[in-house]
């Protein structure tokens, strides 16, 4: 705020100049805002939900409005501290009361979720009108002060009125045969107006065309689903790449696609359109004395192609064998031709899915199972042994494949649940899912990032 302005003294100050200083301190904060970022001029706001209650995204403007008003009467200065004081309420709302304070614009609740207010100079025109016409009815003490004034709306009724309540009911009275149209989430260039203009003002300005341009693409592609999920957050990972040259950067998202670090043993990659069944569990499936299990134990070496025979293990059951083969048979009936499984696959089992071409992915831990699911569409099977696998509890992988980023061998499964025919039960399991491929010179700062994201995504799951 500028330090130098008029004092305001309600006793010498005439009516007169408080109407017109206020008209003309309107006009002068609408040519401000009307020169804020947004898309084509316009002025966009998202309605606030359970979880955010502050329901305006451009934000950054306002102090800069504020600081670039010429306060050369002293309702300039009432008004302009007035601003001053919502905005530290408002937070982030800095803008939207701004244009409050000029009386030109304002948002409704519309049924959808988003809602967007095309401002045009007719409706400018008739607005200052009914401003200049409501403030020559109201007393001076009143109209400084902004409380007991009756609404335009309920002219019988003598209403309490704080902050810009005035504001909002001249600008509905005014707005309530003006159409409003949605905002179109995959109109890209409108997106960047919008992060532009609340990135400009802020310490991380310097954020590249290209770094721009790829998270707008990311939230176009969730935003749809997120419009109907207020309150689960986006599925996004980031995973680091070196680049060569410190000054060549190459930022690339991959859609509908998880990347599984570390050594998993997989077989047969790389594969397209497979059928994938995903477990969280490593139950035996029969009972087995506890020196068994310790043979088990020693046995899950890591390398499947090489497990020990029953004769050379000594203590194996031929029922225990025979269990994990039926296993393997069952879900080979079923169609499925990968085993994706949150824990360690036993041995013998990952040995008879070998046998029978079935692919096996293992350890996946808690951080990949919801992704997996949400790539693949595939239901959580908590039994090994499968009695009741049907169609519906099996997922899609279109490409299954071996990727190589930053020095770590990832296995990448990728499927677009609108590139194929799937059942109604498995298309509701998913849900978009979006990796990050960032080059990153700075280990410090991709931990510090991926740290942030990963706990934001644990305090969900352990919400939910």
């Amino acid at each position: 705020m500028p330090t130098n302005v008029p004092a305001f003294d309600i006793q010498v100050t005439s009516k007169d100049e408080v109407v017109q200083d206020s008209i003309l301190l309107a006009e002068e904060l609408w040519q401000l805002a009307s020169m804020a970022h947004g898309p084509h001029g316009q002025f966009i706001v998202v309605q606030a939900n359970k979880d955010c209650g502050d329901a305006f995204i451009i934000t950054s403007s306002a102090k800069r409005i504020l600081d670039h008003i010429k306060l050369k009467s002293p309702m300039g200065t009432l008004v302009a501290q007035f601003v001053q004081s919502h905005i530290n309420q408002c937070h982030d709302g800095g803008l939207f009361c701004i244009m409050l304070a000029s009386s030109y614009a304002t948002i409704r609740p519309l049924p959808s979720s988003t809602a967007i207010i095309h401002t045009t100079n007719c409706i400018v025109i008739r607005l200052l009108r009914s401003v200049h016409n409501v403030l020559q009815g109201i007393p001076k003490h009143r109209l400084v002060s902004g409380t007991y004034i009756s609404s335009p709306r309920t002219a019988s009724t003598s209403r309490m009125y704080i902050g810009f309540r005035l504001a909002l009911d001249w600008t509905l009275d005014e707005l309530d045969g003006i159409q409003e149209n949605d905002l179109d989430w995959s109109d890209h260039d409108a997106i960047v107006a919008v992060l532009r203009g609340i990135l400009s003002a802020k310490h991380v300005a310097a954020v590249p065309d290209a770094a721009m341009a790829m998270l707008v693409h990311m939230f176009v592609h969730h935003i749809p689903w997120l419009l109907e999920h207020p309150t689960v957050p986006p599925l996004v990972r980031v995973v680091v790449s070196r680049p060569q040259l410190p000054h060549l950067t190459d930022h690339m998202i991959l859609h509908h696609t998880v990347l599984i670090p570390g050594y998993r043993h997989v077989t047969h990659l790389p594969l397209r359109h497979v059928t994938v069944a995903l477990f969280n569990v490593t139950i035996r499936p029969t009972t087995t004395p506890t020196s068994d299990i310790e043979v088990t134990i020693k046995v899950d070496s890591g390398t499947y192609h090489s497990v020990m025979t029953p004769s050379a293990a000594g203590v194996l059951q031929e029922a225990e064998l025979t269990g994990w083969a039926t296993v393997a048979t069952r879900l080979q009936a079923c169609g499925v031709q990968m085993v994706l499984s949150q824990k360690k696959i036993p041995a013998f089992l990952a040995a008879r899915l070998n046998d029978l071409g079935i692919a096996s992915v293992e350890r996946l831990s808690i951080q990949h199972l919801d992704a997996v699911q949400a790539v693949t569409g595939a239901a959580v099977l908590s039994d090994w042994m499968a009695t009741d696998v049907t169609a519906a509890d099996l997922g899609k992988v279109d490409h299954a494949y071996a990727l190589e980023l930053g020095g770590v061998e990832y296995v990448a499964l990728t499927c677009d649940p609108a590139s194929h025919e799937t059942n109604e039960v498995s298309y509701a399991r998913t849900r978009p899912m979006s990796t990050i491929k960032m080059d990153c010179i700075d280990d410090m700062a991709f931990e510090e990032l991926n740290h942030v994201l990963q706990v934001r995504e644990m305090a969900s799951w352990l919400g939910g």
